[in-house]
């Protein structure tokens, strides 16, 4: 009787791994291995997210934003371009102007902190000089970890008498918000930011085939 029952134990045991082997070999876990949770996939980082560029017309401006379809303008008068995107709690700003005398970059933030505020402290990530546009621009990426996380870029550019402003700010919450706003921003500050254009440099065909006036609201 422990014979057979010895060998039946044997032959039960022997079934289940060869049920494990067959299921691994054709791609999936044996029935007792649980199954990890698919990773966060954020709006803005999804790999099959495209990027579309859209016309600032008010400022004769353009750049490429992520989920273009998901960003909508703000639903107020404003002196600056403003769109939401509520999936990912996020908001951008935009405006380009003319001063009356030879601006830098530094000159050309306090103008614009003059009519709005934009998101300043927080731990700082990184500050660069670049050119953005052909405007000599200040580019600063940072975050403040409070009850709740966010993130934000800002861009103050100069061109003879021409500034520009742009902040792009973002929030998350939950275990993945430091690395969701960490992948937001070096998204926007990378891709977005760098790929601002004057309307001007783009082929005639391209503003016809991409131009979208998104500045106002429907």
């Amino acid at each position: 009787m422990r014979a057979l029952l010895r060998d039946r134990v044997l032959i039960g045991a022997l079934a289940v791994a060869l049920g494990g082997c067959t299921a691994a070999r054709d791609g999936g876990l044996p029935s007792n291995v649980a199954q990890k949770p698919r990773a966060r996939v954020d709006t803005l980082r999804d790999p099959a997210t495209k990027f579309e560029r859209l016309a600032l017309k008010r400022f004769r401006l353009s750049l490429e934003l992520p989920d273009a379809s998901g960003w909508h303008p703000a639903r107020k008068k404003s002196r600056f371009v403003e769109l939401d995107h509520e999936a990912t709690g996020s908001t951008l700003v935009v405006r380009s102007w003319l001063s009356n005398d030879r601006m830098i970059p530094a000159t050309c933030e306090a103008d614009a902190r003059l009519y709005r505020e934009f998101p300043r402290g927080g731990e700082l990530l990184s500050t660069e000089h670049r050119r953005i546009a052909e405007f000599e621009s200040e580019v600063r990426v940072a975050v403040s970890l409070g009850a709740r996380p966010t993130g934000y870029v800002t861009a103050f550019g100069a061109r003879g008498r021409t500034c520009f402003a742009f902040a792009f700010t973002t929030e998350a919450s939950g275990p993945d918000a430091r690395a969701a706003i960490d992948e937001r921003l070096a998204l926007i500050e990378q891709r977005t930011l760098a790929t601002l254009r004057a309307l001007e440099a783009l082929s005639p065909q391209s503003r016809e085939s991409h131009e979208r006036d998104d500045t106002s609201p429907p």
